[in-house]
Order: C-alpha cells, then structure tokens, then sequence
C-alpha cells in the first residue's frame, strides 16, 4: 500500500552541511566545493536510477559553484532538501514523471533552480525495495537569461508564509501521487491522524541508519516504538470486533462511550460520598447538615445506595432508617427534631439515643421474644 512522506529540510552551514555534498550523494556525481577545497561523491551508486536538473541548463557543477559562492555569511542556507516517499505499484518511468512534475510546481513557484533524483534499491536482493526521490532547490532567484542568481526567496524564511508555502507543496505532492496511482490502490493523505480526526497514534520515521539496523536484526528506538503501537492498534481492532459480535444492534459511538464513561464515574463517586457518610449517622457533628434521600436501608454497617444491587438482607429493628413515615396514632417513641447550635435541624433519628430509650427498646424486643406460644403457631 502507497504511504505518504514529504519533507523539507534547509541546508545550514552552521550545522556542517554543505550543497555541494549533498548533490554529489543524490546524483553520485563527483563534485568540488569551491568554499571548503574538498571533493565530494557518493561511494556506491547502486540505487541511484537516474538525475536531472529543472529550471536551468548549466551543468550541475557549474549552477552550484555559484549557488554556493552567492552565500556569504557562515550561517547561510545555501537550499533546501525535499524527501518524497515513491508508492512501489507505480514503475520506474511512472515515478520519475511524478518527482519530474513535482520539481517544476517547486521551479515556477519559486523561480529557483532545482536538482531531482530517483533512487531504488530494486537491484540489491538482499533488501526490500525502496523507492525514494529527492529534489534540492536554491534559496535564490535563478536568471537563466544572465546565468546569475539573485535576491532570496524570503517568503520560506518568514514563519507566516513559509507554513502557507510548505503546505501548499506538500499538498501538491499528495495531488500528483493520487493521479498517478493505480486503479484500486487506496490513496494518500498528507494529514496527520490528528488533522484527519483519527484515533491513532502516529508512528516514528526510521530513517536510512536505523532501517539499516534493523534489516540487520538489531532492534532500535523508533524500531521498539513503532512495534508497541502496532500491537496497541491490533489490541484495539480485536476488542473492536469482539464488542461488534457481542452487541452488533446497538454499536456505540465513540461520544456514546465517553458520555456512558462519565455516567459510571459520577455513580462510583455518588457512591463513595454515601460510604464516608454511613458513620456520621448515628453522631453526626455539630453545624454539619444532612442530606436525605442519599441511602435506602443499612445492613451491619454496610450502605446501600438508591439503585445498587448490594445485599437486600431485612433490616434489623434497632437501626434507625432516614427518610420514614412519621409517627401516627400518637406514637410518641419518636422524639422532635432538634438543631444544633446555630446549625440546621438534624433529624430526630441521627441523634444517639438516651439510656433509657435503649433500655425500653431493648424490653420490648425481649417481651416480643418471649409472647405467648400460640403466636408461633402457624395459621389454620
């Protein structure tokens, strides 16, 4: 499957990089810099396919001979390096009209000068294929007529539109390889898995030093990386088909889901208010207001909470229950509610009981006990 990849990058002097070696690594060619007094060239050429020049007809070594000498300052950008993945159902001839076009939108959007190379490792057996391109083009205005340079391109070196640029050549590299892909191949997107509104996390670049590692079996940083989450991304599909067959008629969205999360969430903390409430129950302190309505019934100190399935065991009479029917028929076992010291009223049954209320509660549950035989006897 073809995947995308454009990237731009300055050729600064202040980190050591150098035009000059750069173009003779993407063409093999061997060239001289006139700055540093060195030679440079490629060591092998076994995946350089072919290179061409767009936008002017001096020879390579000639253009950038003064590319290089109309940068004066040490820290000059003397151009800028563009890496194109290649999709591999394309031929060879298809993926070189694909750089070939992309290095004319670069010539006439700029009006720079710009080098293009092809590279595939189609020959080496002992390697997977990777086709590759790489465009370098100045940071100066080519005038074919005068063969001179002139001013810079400021517009990349200014944040404000160098972002508009950037996009707009990488969004041509997308348009380019669409149209060139194969009936049935699924297309490219520039987008990342954030900007395309996927749930996925994006994975590392390798690049050439830790690909070459790992085809040599030695496992890598990014190379760890990239394996945790494609097991992550086969975890994930998996529950997603599990939960699929297990419930196909109501699939739930991905809003569903949070919003059920968030349900449960606030009933386990519902739940851990009335736990640290259930002690208070029988001497709450002073000023300290109760809230009712927040606990059904109690079994040996355990709460339950409105709509749980806890034990429904039948509550002891001792234990005070919030909430009851007040008394009737002139029932006067029930005391009034009292307040505390400028607090709200507390409910008569969060009070602790006197001794001699415990006493007569006590009697009646002993005489209750200990009645007649014949109430224990089953009716006829």
């Amino acid at each position: 499957m073809a995947n995308y990849h454009c990237q731009i990058r300055p050729i600064q002097r202040s980190k050591g990089r150098s035009v000059i070696q750069l173009l003779g690594y993407i063409t093999g060619l061997k060239l001289r810099s006139t700055r540093t007094g060195r030679t440079y060239r490629r060591r092998t050429r076994g995946d350089v396919v072919r290179f061409a020049c767009v936008g002017s007809n001096l020879p390579i070594q000639d253009l950038w001979q003064k590319a290089e000498s109309a940068e004066r300052r040490k820290n000059s950008i003397e151009g800028r390096h563009q890496i194109v993945a290649l999709p591999r159902e394309n031929s060879q001839e298809e993926q070189w009209k694909m750089l070939v076009a992309m290095a004319e939108v670069i010539s006439r959007l700029l009006g720079v000068p710009v080098v293009v190379a092809l590279h595939d490792n189609a020959g080496e057996l002992d390697k997977p294929r990777n086709p590759h391109g790489h465009l370098i083009f100045a940071t100066r205005v080519w005038n074919e007529r005068g063969q001179s340079f002139g001013g810079k391109t400021r517009a990349l070196d200014v944040a404000t539109t160098g972002s508009v640029i950037i996009e707009s050549i990488r969004k041509k590299w997308e348009d380019i390889v669409n149209a060139g892909l194969p009936a049935g191949v699924p297309k490219v997107s520039r987008l990342s898995h954030t900007r395309a509104g996927r749930n996925r996390i994006p994975r590392r670049h390798l690049g050439e030093r830790a690909t070459e590692l790992e085809r040599k079996g030695i496992p890598t940083r990014y190379g760890n990386f990239n394996r945790r989450i494609d097991k992550l991304d086969r975890i994930a599909e998996r529950r997603m088909k599990v939960e699929n067959q297990l419930n196909p008629a109501s699939i739930l969205s991905r809003a569903d889901r949070q919003r059920e999360l968030g349900l449960q969430r606030e009933l386990a903390i519902a739940d851990a208010l009335i736990a640290d409430l259930s002690p208070m129950r029988r001497n709450p302190p002073a000023n300290t207001p109760v809230v009712a309505n927040q606990t059904k019934q109690f079994d040996t100190g355990k709460t339950v909470g409105a709509g749980s399935e806890r034990n429904e065991s039948p509550q002891p009479s001792n234990l005070p229950i919030i909430d009851q029917a007040p008394p009737q028929n002139g029932d006067k076992t029930q005391p009034p509610e009292v307040s505390g010291d400028g607090g709200p009223a507390i409910p008569s049954q969060l009070l602790p009981l006197s001794l001699e209320e415990e006493l007569r509660l006590a009697s009646e549950a002993l005489d209750g006990a200990t009645g007649p035989e014949k109430d224990l006897l089953p009716p006829l």
